[in-house]
C-alpha cells in the first residue's frame, strides 16, 4: 500500500503585483495542476508581494503553497540582498530555486524564463527532465529565433529538460528553429486552461450591447484604437455599453503620451466604466455579465505563435471575442467566424453589426464555447499529465508499472479501465469516487492499492465471491474519501482584493490578512480608476438584471462576485 502526492515547484520570473497574462500564468497552472486532488503546487514568487489581486485565487487554495522569498528569513540568511530589494535578477532567482529545492523534494519543477532555468540547470545538474522549461521569447512565426534563447533552449535540451510550449504552432516552429526534431519527445504542449463551466446562458437579446475588456493598456493591445472606436460606433448610433477591467499601463518610449490618451478616453464617454484592478474571479463575473468581450489587437502580432486564454476564458462562459483573423484563430474559430477584426474601419463596422444583429453575436457566442471546451482543466490535465509523470523520472521504474497504467488511462476518454488484473482510477469529483468504491466494495478482496496524486492502481485477488468484510469495506472508503477531501479550491464568498491585504509568516509563506478598515483612495498610475457617474446606472442596472436571470445555474455563483464588483467600484467613485 503507498499513497503520496505529486508535488511541482512553480517560477515565473514576472511581477506578480501586476495585472496582466504573464502574472495569471502563474495562478493559472498553479489551478490547473490543482484541479484534481492529490497535487501539491509550490509557487516561488520574483517579487515581494504587495497585494493579493493575482495570487489570491491561489491563496483560497489549500493545495497550493505561496512563498515570498523576500519574507524568507532562512534564504534572506543566506542572501542578505534580498531583505530590502523589491526585484531579484534571472541569476539570483535560480539561486532562490535551488535553495527551495535543497528543502524538499519535487517531482516536477516547472521555470517560466528560459535564463533562470539555464543558470539553475547549471547549478542542479541532476535535475535533468524534472525541469520543465515554460518557452518564452519564441512570439512570432516570422521572427528568427534570438541567438541567445536559442543557445539557453539548446543547452537546456543537451541536459535533459523537457520543454513546454503554449501551442502547436509554437511547438512546430520551435522544433525547427532548433533543429531538434530527433528531440520531438522532449518538446510537449502546456496548453493555456480554464475552469468548465455548465448551464451557460448565452448573451441576450434585448438592451444595450455589453462590451468587456480585461487585460493591460498597451499600444499593441489597441488600447487607444479601441476606446476611440467605441466612441466613433456610439456617436454613429450604436447601443454599447464598455466595462474596463485592469490598471496595467505600459510606457512606450515612442509614444510619451499614451498613457494621458488612454485615461483621457477611459474617462471622456458616459458609455464607459473603468474599475480598475480586479481578480481573476471577478473579472470572470464581468464577463459572464456582459455580451462580448474585446481580444482585438494591433496586425503586428498576426504571426504570434501564443493563444491568449482571454478568449478562452470568455468561450467557456458563452461570451465571444472580437479578434483579429489571424492563422491561429482562424485554425480554432474557423474561416466563418463573425467577429474578426483586421482593421479599426472593420472594429468600428463590427460594434455597429453586433448592436443590431444580436443572432450573429449568439452564434460567435456558441462557436466560443466549442472551442473552449478543448481548454478546461480536466482536458489539459489529462494531456499534461503523462509528459509530468515522464519528466518525474518515476516511468524509470519497471518494477511499479503504476506510470505506464496512469498514461493508459489519460490516453482514453475513461475514468476508471482495467489493466491485467489491476484497475486504474482518476479521482475528480464525487461521481469519480463512487465509482472506484463501487468497483472495490463489489470486487474480491483488496490486495494492493497504490496513488500517486489523483490516480489510484489497486489489484483485488480472486476471493470466494463473499462480500468483503465491514474493516476492508472501511479502508476502502477512507482511501476514497483521502482522494476526494484533501482541500482545495476556493469558498463561495471570496473577499474582495480592494479590501485585504497580504501576510507573511518568517517562512515567507503568503495568507490573505484581515480586511483594512477603509478602501484607500485611488491614485497613482497603477491604481486609479474612472468614476462611476449617473451614466453608467443603466449599464449597471442591465448587468443585475442578466445576473438575476442566471439564478439557480452553475453560473449563479458569479452573481455575488458581481455584486461586491458594484459596491467596490461604488466606494471608490465616493472616494474621488
Amino acid at each position: 500500500m503507498s499513497s503520496r502526492p505529486f508535488r511541482v515547484l512553480v517560477s515565473a520570473y514576472v511581477d506578480l503585483n501586476v495585472i496582466d497574462g504573464s502574472a495569471f500564468f502563474v495562478s493559472g497552472v498553479a489551478s490547473l495542476l490543482t484541479s484534481a486532488p492529490g497535487m501539491a503546487v509550490h509557487v516561488v514568487t520574483a517579487t515581494p508581494i504587495r497585494r493579493p489581486v493575482v495570487i489570491q485565487e491561489m491563496l483560497l487554495n489549500n493545495r497550493v503553497t505561496v512563498t515570498d522569498p523576500f519574507r524568507d528569513v532562512t534564504l534572506t540568511a543566506r542572501l542578505p540582498e534580498l531583505a530590502d530589494a523589491s526585484w531579484m535578477d534571472e541569476q539570483t532567482s535560480a539561486r532562490v530555486l535551488s535553495h527551495y529545492l535543497d528543502q524538499g523534494h519535487y517531482d516536477v519543477i516547472i521555470v517560466r524564463s528560459t535564463e533562470v532555468a539555464h543558470t539553475l540547470a547549471e547549478l542542479h545538474p541532476d535535475l535533468g527532465r524534472r525541469l520543465c522549461v515554460y518557452v518564452t521569447g519564441v512570439v512570432a512565426s516570422d521572427a528568427d529565433l534570438d541567438p541567445v534563447v536559442s543557445h539557453r533552449l539548446g543547452a537546456l535540451l543537451d541536459r535533459g529538460a523537457t520543454l513546454l510550449c503554449q501551442t502547436p504552432e509554437m511547438r512546430e516552429h520551435l522544433l525547427g528553429a532548433l533543429a531538434q526534431e530527433s528531440r520531438a519527445e522532449a518538446v510537449a504542449l502546456l496548453s493555456p486552461a480554464v475552469p468548465s463551466e455548465h448551464d451557460v446562458v448565452l448573451p441576450q437579446s434585448q438592451g444595450p450591447l455589453l462590451l468587456t475588456y480585461t487585460g493591460k493598456f498597451a499600444p499593441a493591445w489597441h488600447t487607444v484604437e479601441m476606446l476611440a472606436a467605441f466612441k466613433e460606433a456610439s456617436s454613429a448610433g450604436a447601443d454599447l455599453r464598455l466595462v474596463v477591467a485592469g490598471d496595467h499601463f505600459k510606457r512606450p518610449p515612442e509614444w510619451p503620451s499614451f498613457v494621458a490618451e488612454v485615461r483621457y478616453l477611459l474617462g471622456s464617454h458616459p458609455g464607459v466604466s473603468w474599475v480598475g484592478a480586479v481578480t481573476r474571479a471577478d473579472a470572470r463575473a464581468l464577463v459572464a455579465g456582459s455580451d462580448v468581450g474585446i481580444g482585438w489587437r494591433n496586425t503586428s502580432l498576426d504571426s504570434s505563435l501564443e493563444l491568449s486564454t482571454k478568449l478562452l476564458e470568455h468561450g467557456v462562459l458563452g461570451r465571444p471575442c472580437v479578434i483579429n483573423p489571424t492563422p491561429m484563430h482562424r485554425r480554432l474559430f474557423g474561416d466563418d467566424y463573425p467577429l474578426f477584426a483586421a482593421s479599426t474601419t472593420q472594429f468600428v463596422d463590427l460594434l455597429q453589426r453586433m448592436d443590431r444583429d444580436r443572432a450573429m453575436v449568439r452564434d460567435a457566442a456558441r462557436t466560443a464555447q466549442v472551442v473552449s471546451a478543448d481548454y478546461t482543466y480536466e482536458t489539459v490535465f489529462r494531456d499534461l499529465f503523462p509528459t509530468l509523470l515522464t519528466a518525474s523520472g518515476l516511468p524509470d521504474d519497471p518494477s511499479s508499472g503504476l506510470a505506464d497504467d496512469i498514461s493508459a488511462l489519460c490516453a482514453t476518454s475513461d475514468r476508471l479501465v482495467r489493466r491485467g488484473d489491476q484497475w486504474v482510477g482518476w479521482l475528480t469529483d464525487s461521481t469519480d469516487g463512487a465509482r472506484i468504491l463501487h468497483r472495490l466494495v463489489s470486487g474480491g478482496p483488496v490486495v494492493d492499492v497504490e496513488r500517486l496524486g489523483p490516480f489510484v492502481r489497486f489489484t483485488q485477488g480472486p476471493g470466494d465471491g463473499s462480500p468483503q468484510s465491514e474493516a476492508d469495506q472501511a479502508a476502502c472508503l477512507a482511501l476514497a474519501e483521502g482522494a476526494l477531501f484533501d482541500g482545495g479550491g476556493a469558498p463561495a464568498d471570496v473577499p474582495m482584493s480592494a479590501e485585504v491585504t497580504v501576510a507573511h509568516d518568517a517562512g515567507g509563506r503568503v495568507r490573505l490578512a484581515q480586511p483594512v478598515a477603509t478602501v484607500p483612495a485611488p491614485g497613482g498610475e497603477d491604481g486609479g480608476t474612472g468614476a462611476v457617474t449617473r451614466a453608467h446606472e443603466q449599464e449597471l442596472a442591465t448587468m443585475t438584471a442578466r445576473y438575476e436571470a442566471l439564478a439557480g445555474t452553475v453560473l449563479g455563483r458569479l452573481q455575488r462576485a458581481y455584486w461586491r464588483l458594484r459596491r467596490r467600484v461604488r466606494r471608490r467613485g465616493a472616494h474621488r
